[in-house]
């Protein structure tokens, strides 16, 4: 009789751990929507570089605008997309010289 209970404890434990696993994955692929303001200073030629990562980033970039001033430029890109796609995105940003990158995002529920 201990050992059945024994058994059957064990496995509540490992269908809790399995239960808290599968939620914090539902929790990683969860939609965000927010906005990456970039900063550009001095060199504009990086400019082409970041219209083709802007491009291979299309599916989550559902609008952009752009204050282009004599010594800096600022950009704003409004996302809608998973956690792990935004940070890649703002992740290749980051390693441009002269760009200063941050973001903002909340939940779509």
């Amino acid at each position: 009789m201990a050992i059945n209970k024994i058994k059957f404890l064990h496995a509540i434990v490992r269908w809790h751990f399995l239960l808290h696993t599968i939620q914090n994955k539902l929790k990683e692929i969860q939609m965000r929507v927010g906005v990456i303001g970039i900063v550009v200073r001095g060199d504009r030629g990086i400019s082409i570089e970041m219209q083709k990562l802007f491009n291979e980033f299309s599916d989550i970039i559902i609008g952009r605008m752009g204050v282009p001033r004599e010594n800096m430029s600022a950009i704003s890109l409004i996302v809608e997309g998973t956690v792990e796609r935004i940070s890649a995105l703002t992740g290749k940003l980051g390693k441009f010289d002269g760009l200063k990158v941050k973001s903002a995002l909340t939940t779509m529920d």
